[in-house]
């Protein structure tokens, strides 16, 4: 479907339901915003949805699935939350080791610098679908349980778009990791990306992720 008769079908629910995906959104900060979308809750956050396209010129566009649109596909929030999980399945995330991913940007001779100088840093993975909305990426349990073995793990929320997991250690503290996620989010990040200002906690043993105590 090229992107022009996208937007005409933008209501017929059989065209446009492969597009469908969730995203998360901060609850407390969306409040109005909220009250107009179909959504459900996750811990202090907020999971809606968004149709999805790639746009003609490489970037990706998206529209938050209203209540009223809901009522003309003619199908539950359950079947709509269904679908954007299916999609989400092959929504192509996967894990990037921070450091490798630091490195590859980085020229031959500050490579060698970085390896040469460079305490060893904190253990990060970000989860990306190198799309949009990707911190979405950890409502796939499957994904994360196969990343996490039996490691336990937190989740710091670097922005709507991708999430950073970092091994769970004395060394890598609740509150450090909190202080990170506040920095990057006053300093790095537009007010519209902001997803949360703490962490969350991945339980191996449990298959769940929770607030941090």
């Amino acid at each position: 479907m090229d992107y022009e008769e996208f937007k005409r079908k933008i209501l017929d629910w059989d065209s446009i339901k492969g597009y469908i995906y969730p995203i998360l959104l901060s609850t407390k900060e969306n409040a109005e915003l909220l009250e107009k979308l179909v959504s459900m809750p996750m811990l202090d956050l907020s999971v809606a949805y968004i149709i999805r396209k790639e746009m003609p010129n490489g970037y990706y566009g998206s529209v938050k699935i209203s209540k009223e649109m809901l009522e003309c596909y003619g199908i539950s929030a359950q079947e709509l939350h269904r679908q954007a999980m299916e999609n989400l399945e092959r929504d192509g995330y996967e894990f990037q080791d921070m450091q490798t991913l630091v490195k590859n940007y980085l020229s031959a001779e500050l490579s060698g610098i970085w390896n040469a100088t460079s305490k060893p840093p904190v253990e990060m993975y970000i989860l990306t679908n190198n799309k949009s909305y990707g911190a979405a990426g950890i409502l796939n349990k499957e994904l994360i349980r196969k990343f996490a073995g039996k490691r336990d793990y937190y989740i710091l929320p670097s922005s709507l778009h991708e999430t950073i997991f970092v091994p769970a250690s004395n060394e890598n503290g609740k509150e450090m990791l909190d202080s990170m996620v506040k920095e990057v989010n006053a300093d790095v990040l537009d007010a519209e990306d902001v997803l949360s200002d703490h962490s969350y906690f991945y339980d191996a043993k449990a298959d769940e992720i929770r607030m941090c105590a």
